[in-house]
């Protein structure tokens, strides 16, 4: 059973089983949050589980007293050198003024026990989300998970940028006949675009029988290239093709 919440402005949904998660955020907290998962994914397996946090754990703690000291958690990459006291003590979880095994364990069972041994990505923010101030143009999680993959898959040499390349070379796959449009059919084969109406993916316009051109999908990239670089970066590609996705 799910109970529906209102909380600032934001949609909260609550479980049977006490475990509140939010359903929308600010997108600028969502890829704040999006980069804590991928640290905190330590195995790289796009699930954070109880190791990732006991290897974190163990990581951090270089003189093996379990306890983390302000001092340790400046020097791991995985926080940062200009961690104020306030900010540590956000981590003690259970107020006796240091990190233990103990704040870990808190933060294994808050995290994964409504969920199981672990969480992907859409589950991590719907629960760290809540408490996040929010930042940015609402958008739904669902929307940001989409786009997220979609950015990913097309870009094919990982570097984290979208180019106007890798951008053509999947209108080329997607236009499966080869006749340089994309038909109804081949619209959600266009990976940058899944998920997004295919109106929109054709400049807004009503789709037409012969389908949209490179020149329509490319309106939507250059909308979206918000420094005229004629690349996309995460951000830029999530904050304009995610919005593309809701309305």
């Amino acid at each position: 059973m799910r109970f529906s919440l209102l909380l600032v402005g934001l949609s909260l949904t609550l479980t049977s089983s006490g475990f509140v998660f939010i359903t929308e955020t600010g997108v600028d907290s969502l890829l704040h949050l999006r980069k804590f998962f991928y640290r905190e994914d330590v195995d790289d397996d796009l699930r954070v589980e109880p190791d990732d946090y006991r290897q974190i754990k163990l990581r951090v703690d270089t003189n093996h007293d379990d306890t983390i000291s302000l001092e340790e958690m400046k020097m791991d990459p995985f926080f940062k050198t200009t961690i104020t006291m306030e900010e540590y003590l956000n981590f003690d979880l259970d107020g006796d003024g240091s990190i233990t095994t103990k704040d870990f364990d808190i933060k294994i069972h808050d995290l994964l026990s409504a969920k199981g041994n672990d969480i992907d990505l859409k589950e991590y923010l719907q629960f760290m989300a809540v408490n996040e101030e929010s930042q940015g143009e609402i958008m739904q999680i669902d929307s940001f998970v989409y786009a997220t993959k979609n950015f990913q898959v097309s870009d094919l040499d990982d570097d984290e940028i979208l180019s106007e390349y890798e951008y053509k070379a999947e209108f080329g796959v997607a236009d499966a006949n080869f006749n340089s449009f994309l038909e109804v059919n081949e619209i959600d084969a266009f990976r940058p675009t899944r998920h997004v109406d295919a109106n929109k993916v054709c400049s807004d316009k009503k789709m037409t029988s012969t389908g949209c051109d490179m020149n329509d999908v490319m309106v939507l990239f250059n909308t979206s290239d918000t420094n005229n670089d004629m690349s996309l970066s995460l951000d830029e590609y999530v904050k304009y093709f995610g919005e593309l996705m809701e309305n």
